[in-house]
């Protein structure tokens, strides 16, 4: 099932829009009312007797731990007359056990007992009375949403409550390491050092290296914390030759560098004292728990203006409905309209109720949407088994090209607020649509897991894909494109049918296909503003808490950046469903549509703490994970398989003959200078010294993705290769090399292929 939310903007006047804010209004006070009583509940504060309190206590649990669509009827338990409990019987609920384990329960335990409080009307409290004259449809909203505030609180306790005993776990280990047990006997001497230095500062230790080393030197049996000299060695004449050199920003952190080069053990009790701080005293820069952790999840109570809870409209199949005679615009641009149940009288009117008309203008998606006459069965009651007709939708699946069965949901009220005053209303519809079935190959496949093929203890498996699978591998690099490659399977192995670069905001080369741009935001433009957002800010003073600067700014970056990802995951499913019906030359037919997704799995793409600061920079800035998120969201829907390869050797491997291969570069040094070959991981042309095949590197990677899909056997060259010892290792990438431009491969040599004289030639290796 795919949730998708389409917005509108209501066209207000003056009377309307009073109504609006004043059901919003309304139902955020009864709601914190509601909220009120059921803590009390949970707290075991209601009831004249301890079994009554036993019992409300019960009641609230059950209440939170099930859907929050039964909660209505479950709250009328205890105030309401004559309450029937069969239903309650038969519903379960997830709760947490005395032991705190979650357990599924049943209402039997209690339904019996409050259904006879119920009938002698002994009422907790009088439902009239709590939620006032409000319609049907709104008390049943109130109490609904509730319930879901109340169970995503407890979600996020019992979420934390895991985390920390985790944690206490991981700090309670890592503190019984004999080494670890000498530095936390040194640590007071760290401690009293950043308390008194900078006003306590904690998190300022590392912008203060010239103090900091300088309280190193002072205390000489910091060095002898595992028994050694008690000696601080001076900085060598080379790197105070270095440091003098460096630039002014730099000059600290070469400093420390140079400082932990001439003692080795201040280095490693540094490092220890980092891991420490980091890990098990201040998990966050601006939070500090007493002991460390992230604060507990606290609750908080809606109000209209702050916090806000916004007000649900139930569906027209929804009784009491909150809305009807929804007229969808037919083409981009039209208006529709509907109308909503809104509260029209104040508190002295007895909140009246009436239907109010709006006119909207709606998402562009609207357009994609038409009224069907579906035919259903009645499944209870007097006229069970009769057929029966109601209004549904069918949305046009643009890159399929097919109807598919959707159902509007609720609409969610959101008002855009300004100075603390409602603006603009908005309506937020919640559109459920099927998902499209995966295919006769898709739903038989089985593979085995790739990542067996580093264990040496599990037997290694070959599982072939069922004929004729279609595969798409995407290599996702961290600049603006990606390389999507479009396989399908011939006898257990892939036969590639379609290649493409896939760039944003540049040109591309398509072979048969012309040159196409497409326009979209990339990492260029999203730093620009992001430089321009820090010259800003430097221009101001401190922001005061609770307040925001630059707040359209910074909320177009984050637009841009999810414009950027959701454009390039459209792109690479457009390719992989052949949305352009390109014609396979060698059939005359279009291309086959993918039954699998591959993607590069992300612990390779992970910011490290020992890389560069511009590459951790950009690996986040990439958005790569909400790319990936969003791949499969699109994926799911469409009826795609998704499966995440580990790319660790993809590029390195011969996507041919599975050897060991090498990527380089042929580059120009100057005008008057002769061509270069750049050999290194990470360069744009893959060279093979067995098979002599030469391709682009991201078209030789995505390929492997294919290989290693179907057999891990594909990447044993890799594998053999990581095993070796590091000097090792760099004598076979000097073979490799040398194989490659060496004069005796003739024409298969690379200096032939570009046409580069031996005897100019300049190798470099990076």
């Amino acid at each position: 099932m795919a949730v998708k939310t389409y917005q509108i903007r209501l066209h207000c006047v003056p009377e309307t829009s009073e109504a609006l804010w004043r059901t919003h209004k309304i139902f955020n006070e009864r709601l914190r009312e509601i909220l009120a009583l059921v803590f009390r509940m949970r707290r075991g504060e209601c009831g004249k007797s301890p079994e009554d309190q036993a019992l409300y206590r019960e009641i609230a649990l059950f209440i939170t731990g099930c859907p929050a669509n039964n909660a209505p009827y479950l709250l009328n338990s205890v105030c309401i007359k004559n309450w029937v409990s069969t239903t309650a019987k038969k519903i379960k609920a997830t709760i947490s056990d005395p032991h705190g384990e979650l357990i599924e329960v049943t209402g039997e335990s209690w339904a019996e007992r409050a259904a006879e409080l119920s009938a002698q009307g002994d009422l907790l409290f009088d439902k009239r009375e709590v939620l006032g004259n409000l319609t049907p449809a709104m008390a049943q909203v109130i109490v609904r949403e509730a319930a879901a505030y109340l169970s995503s609180y407890e979600s996020h306790v019992r979420r934390w409550e895991r985390d920390h005993e985790r944690w206490l776990d991981e700090k309670a280990t890592w503190e019984a390491e004999p080494e670890h047990k000498l530095y936390l006997k040194l640590r007071p001497l760290f401690t009293s050092f950043e308390a008194n230095t900078g006003e306590g500062r904690l998190t300022e230790r590392r912008h203060r290296w010239k103090q900091y080393l300088t309280w190193l030197g002072q205390n000489p049996e910091l060095a002898a914390w595992r028994g050694g000299p008690a000696v601080i060695n001076d900085i060598e004449q080379e790197g105070k030759k270095r440091v003098a050199r460096a630039a002014l920003n730099r000059k600290a952190q070469i400093e420390a560098e140079e400082f932990f080069k001439a003692n080795p053990e201040l280095k490693a009790l540094d490092a220890l004292h980092g891991f420490y701080e980091r890990k098990f005293v201040r998990r966050r820069k601006t939070k500090k728990h007493i002991d460390g952790f992230d604060h507990k999840p606290t609750f908080t109570q809606p109000s209209a203006l702050v916090h806000p809870r916004w007000y649900v409209f139930n569906g027209p199949q929804t009784k009491p409905s909150g809305y009807r005679k929804l007229n969808l615009p037919e083409r981009d641009g039209e208006a529709g309209s509907l109308e909503l149940s809104l509260i029209t009288g104040g508190e002295n009117e007895g909140y009246e109720a009436a239907w109010v008309s709006f006119g909207f203008n709606g998402d562009r998606r609207f357009s994609n949407l038409r009224r069907v006459a579906l035919t259903s069965k009645i499944k209870s009651g007097p006229k069970r088994g009769e057929a029966k007709e109601k209004v549904g939708f069918e949305l046009y699946d643009r890159a399929l090209k097919i109807w598919r069965p959707a159902e509007i949901k609720g609409a969610r009220l959101i008002f855009k607020m300004k100075a603390d005053r409602p603006r603009a209303a908005y309506l937020f519809f919640t559109i459920n649509t099927r998902n499209t079935e995966y295919s006769e190959a898709a739903r038989h496949l089985r593979r085995s897991v790739p990542e067996e093929l580093f264990k040496s203890e599990i037997p290694r498996q070959t599982e072939l894909g069922p004929e004729g699978l279609v595969t798409c591998a995407v290599r996702i690099a961290p600049q603006d494109c990606a390389y999507a490659t479009l396989a399908v399977a011939v006898g257990g192995a892939p036969l590639i049918l379609r290649q493409r670069n896939l760039w944003l905001e540049q040109e591309e080369a398509t072979g048969r296909h012309a040159g196409r741009k497409q326009k979209g935001p990339t990492l260029a433009h999203i730093a620009s503003h992001k430089l321009e957002l820090t010259r800003l800010r430097s221009q101001m003073g401190r922001i005061p808490r609770g307040e925001s600067a630059h707040a359209r700014l910074r909320g177009h970056i984050t637009n841009m950046a999810k414009d950027r990802y959701r454009q390039q995951a459209r792109r690479i499913m457009d390719l992989a469903l052949n949305v352009e019906g390109t014609i396979y030359p060698l059939t005359g037919g279009p291309y086959p549509r993918a039954d699998v997704l591959l993607l590069e799995s992300m612990e390779n793409l992970i910011p490290n703490a020992e890389l560069e600061r511009g590459v951790n920079q950009a690996l986040v800035a990439f958005n790569r994970s909400h790319l990936v998120n969003h791949l499969k969201e699109v994926a799911a829907e469409v009826g795609v398989q998704v499966f995440e390869i580990n790319p660790l050797g993809t590029a390195q491997v011969c996507s041919r003959c599975h050897a060991l291969g090498r990527p380089y570069s042929v580059r120009g040094l100057g005008k008057d200078q002769p061509v270069s070959i750049t050999f290194g991981p990470a360069e744009p042309l893959f060279a093979c010294p067995t098979c002599h095949y030469r391709a682009n590197s991201q078209h030789n990677a995505s390929v492997n993705l294919h290989n290693r899909f179907y057999s891990a056997q594909t990447m044993e060259s890799f594998v053999t290769y990581m095993k070796q010892p590091i000097e090792k290792r760099r004598k076979i990438l000097r073979r490799i090399e040398a194989e490659l431009i060496s004069p005796t491969a003739g024409t298969l040599s690379l200096h032939y292929m570009h046409g580069i004289k031996i005897r100019e030639y300049i190798l470099t290796n990076s």
